[in-house]
């Protein structure tokens, strides 16, 4: 099984989950992986779970000129690295991100974004691996998140389209893998 260098959230997973992004095995002694996050206009608390761990895994701040020098300057203090990048529609420039990482040797990428992140990652070309879970249950509502937000598609023809697809079983929950079609 692929081990993937680091994982990738968007500032709203961080706001609403306020999530550790590290390994949950009890008595893990291996390298978390590094944490990147990608908020553009640095929102991100200083009391948040993934500010308060640094010294459990290395952590990558993606952010842009909207950054307060100020909360920048506390980040660092707090042993965060952070990059400062180019405005891309008012948000991180996805691409030069990735060309960033690649050059800091971060060659694999796990996104666990929110909707809008994973939209705008498709959008903008950098994935290349999809992988999908359903759980036997409905959840409804109109105002319910879906995996992928974002502008979306007007048409069915111009949607990401998906190649090589498998499924996987994992209790009673599936997994759906495959590949965007580039």
């Amino acid at each position: 099984r692929h081990q993937y260098a680091s994982i990738m959230v968007g500032i709203n997973t961080v706001l609403v989950d306020n999530p550790l992004l590290t390994v949950r095995i009890p008595d893990f002694k291996g390298k978390h992986p590094i944490r990147v996050i990608v908020d553009s206009k640095c929102r991100i608390p200083l009391d948040s779970n993934v500010v308060k761990s640094t010294s459990k895994a290395r952590t990558i701040l993606a952010t842009t000129e909207y950054a307060a020098p100020e909360k920048l300057k506390k980040l660092k203090e707090k042993n965060l690295e952070i990059l400062v990048l180019p405005l891309k529609n008012k948000r991180v420039d996805l691409n030069i991100l990735m060309k960033g990482l690649g050059e800091m040797n971060i060659d694999s990428v796990l996104l666990e974004g929110g909707g809008t992140l994973n939209y705008s990652s498709l959008e903008e070309g950098i994935v290349d691996k999809v992988n999908f879970f359903i759980a036997p249950k409905i959840i409804g509502g109109h105002l319910a998140k879906t995996p992928v937000e974002g502008d979306g598609v007007s048409l069915v023809k111009s949607a990401f389209s998906i190649k090589d697809m498998s499924t996987h079983r994992f209790g009673s929950d599936i997994m759906l893998e495959g590949y965007v079609d580039k």
